[in-house]
């Protein structure tokens, strides 16, 4: 695509032809329609798409070019994505018809009798002037279009380098009255890092996943071990106690967990084994069990720090951990035990290593070692499954790296374990939970590939299981909760499919569903907010229908929800950071809207957004994304009128 866009009449085509050779041979490349007769609506469609990928839009002004409706389609479409202007001056022409978007510009003269070649000069100096700034803003345009023409779809966001440049691009619009991004530019940003944190939190919501499920397992074992070891001669009676712990442990405390911050029950748990096991060890040295069992300490008070923020403290006992493993894996290489405590060891310190971007060295051991366990037992399930948790794990950390196919293949990797699962023990609930979660996350991979149609398949797979689960038991709010993420799964799916009218009805039966979920338990801060989220869909959903008003009404519930919860719980800074992306959201959509839109209220919520980042920088370190949102809303400010008195 060419860096210059001429618009001109017909009748100038003598004086274009001089231009256009006089540009090549300093070098540049102009794009010109030299067709004498321009037909349809289509080949306007050929020009609009050489105006958004120019840099530079030059208007020939005379007399015929200010009178043409087709040299006037051309000079809106250039000023409605900002592009830079720039008028030559072919025939003298009356100030007043010329439109007001060329107007007020700086015109070249260029006229019989105006020296032809320090025009074109002048002309190349305008092109050079701001050049950094003029590429950034033609490549965001195109493909901020693209990404509109494609339903928005996630699959063309910026990433990595890309969306932190296009940030920086963004706060830096507005500063100055040539430098002004467009609404579908910015609303293209936006969309690129929320899409990014979307993914950040997949990667954290596995890690998440799996961290439960092993203190669960990891919680079992210490009261079976204990109960035993308790009872001495009374072996059965203990053996049924401990079946009782373990009735419990696996009924209730997920319940328990579910309010994330009470550790007391884990942190006390973790100081009774450590002070059982150190008294074991002073009466019988270091053993296999005793050097085991300190690894269980050091792997669930890692998991206690963790869960508070204390990644670093965290991750010193997982590396403590390890050598403790490897030793007592040493001690006794045939121990199945001892190799499991190494895999869950080797587990924990990967997946902290990888939050903080580090090798994956440790994830891969901890998958061999599995691998290892699964070989000496297949019919062992716990071993089997931990080992889908490895495969999850792995494809998660490919997926945030956006390598689509290889995460694809991981994931498989785990759904063909828990399929056997399942297949052995058909009614098993917890098999069949973890079977939905996976044809949810290779439903996911798909959709970023835009593979619609198999995408769709798992996601109706993963709905018919899930049906499967609130039949078995219909009180179970998690699992209406997981019934509910199926018809927003779907949703997206039927969106990037442009059924649009179909994706709507499925964000509709999700609002639904997860305001009954919601409403079950109002305390439940996560659920009040996905609940909420729905409205963000429908909006979405309503506006690509043309519904401004409707989509405008859904969204403003989103985001007097967001800012009500953040106002609720001001302490908690991922829910601060969310309520701030609202306020950007609605500004952009008023924006966005034009005249159906409020400028005033734009420039409220923009406001707002910025109070909610300072208040957040007076308590404490700000989460990475919050930088970035203040230099997005602070680029809206300066684009926005200020509100009316």
């Amino acid at each position: 695509m060419a860096d210059i866009f001429i618009s001109y009449s017909r009748k100038d085509k003598d004086f274009v032809h001089r231009l256009d050779e006089s540009l090549k041979s300093r070098g540049r490349e102009a794009w010109v329609d030299w067709e004498d007769i321009r037909p349809t609506e289509e080949w306007m469609q050929a020009i609009y798409a050489a105006i958004e990928g120019a840099d530079t839009f030059i208007f020939v002004l005379t007399p015929d070019s200010v009178a043409s409706v087709v040299c006037g389609r051309e000079i809106a479409h250039a000023a409605a994505h900002n592009k830079r202007m720039v008028p030559i001056v072919a025939r003298e022409v009356n100030a007043d018809t010329v439109p007001e978007a060329l107007r007020k510009l700086n015109w070249i003269f260029c006229r019989d009798g105006d020296d032809f070649e320090e025009a074109t000069d002048k002309l190349i100096s305008a092109f050079d002037t701001d050049l950094d700034w003029v590429h950034a803003h033609t490549r965001l345009l195109t493909r901020a279009i693209e990404w509109d023409s494609k339903g928005k779809n996630n699959s063309f966001v910026l990433r990595g380098d890309d969306l932190r440049s296009a940030e920086r691009w963004l706060a830096q619009a507005g500063a100055q009255k040539d430098r002004q991004p467009t609404p579908l530019q910015t609303e293209y940003i936006l969309a690129s890092r929320k899409a990014a944190a979307r993914r950040q939190r997949l990667t954290l919501g596995a890690v998440t996943s799996g961290l439960v499920v092993a203190i669960v397992l990891a919680i079992m074992a210490f009261f079976a071990r204990q109960e035993a070891v308790k009872q001495g001669a009374k072996a059965l009676a203990g053996r049924n106690r401990a079946d009782d712990v373990i009735h419990f442990v696996q009924n209730n405390l997920p319940d328990k967990l579910r309010p994330i911050g009470r550790l007391d029950l884990m942190q006390d748990v973790a100081v009774a084994v450590d002070e059982y096991y150190n008294a074991m060890k002073k009466a019988e040295g270091e053993t296999v069990d005793t050097l085991d069992g300190k690894v269980w300490v050091l792997v669930n008070q890692g998991l206690i720090d963790e869960s508070k923020g204390r990644r670093d403290e965290a991750l010193a006992k997982y590396r403590s951990a390890v050598p403790l493993a490897e030793k007592a894996q040493r001690l006794d290489p045939g121990s199945d035990k001892a190799l499991e405590h190494l895999a869950s060891a080797h587990s924990f310190l990967g997946l902290t290593l990888h939050l903080q971007g580090e090798a994956e060295d440790e994830s891969r051991k901890a998958q061999q070692t599995y691998e290892k366990l699964v070989a000496r037992d297949p019919s062992n399930a716990r071993w089997q499954s931990q080992l889908a948790i490895c495969y999850d794990t792995e494809a998660t950390r490919l997926y945030g790296q956006e390598q689509f196919d290889a995460a694809l293949s991981e994931y498989r990797k785990a759904y063909a374990i828990r399929e056997k699962l399942v297949a052995q023990a058909p009614d098993d609930s917890t098999r069949l939970s973890e079977l939905a979660s996976g044809h949810n996350h290779i439903g996911m991979v798909l959709l970023q590939q835009q593979q619609f149609n198999p995408a769709l398949a798992e996601y109706r797979a993963s709905q018919e299981t899930v049906r499967k689960l609130t039949v078995i038991d219909p009180r179970n709010a998690d699992w209406q909760r997981d019934l509910a993420f199926t018809y927003s799964n779907i949703g997206q799916v039927l969106q990037g499919q442009d059924n649009i009218g179909a994706a709507l009805d499925e964000f509709r039966k999700y609002s639904e569903a997860m305001e009954n979920v919601a409403a079950g338990d109002p305390a439940n801060a996560v659920w009040q907010r996905e609940a909420a989220d729905a409205h963000r869909l429908i909006a979405g959903a309503l506006f690509k229908q043309n519904q401004f008003e409707e989509a405008l009404t859904e969204f403003r519930k989103y985001y007097a929800a967001m800012t009500k919860f953040a106002a609720g719980d001001p302490a908690n800074a991922d829910v601060q950071v969310l309520a701030v992306a609202a306020c950007g959201q609605l500004a952009l959509f008023d924006v966005t809207l034009g005249e159906r839109g409020d400028p005033n209220e734009a420039s409220h919520v923009v406001q707002q957004g910025l109070a909610i980042l300072t208040g957040l920088e007076k308590r404490g370190p700000l989460p990475p994304q919050s930088g970035e949102l203040r230099k997005m809303l602070e680029g809206l400010e300066r684009a926005l009128p200020r509100p009316a008195p």
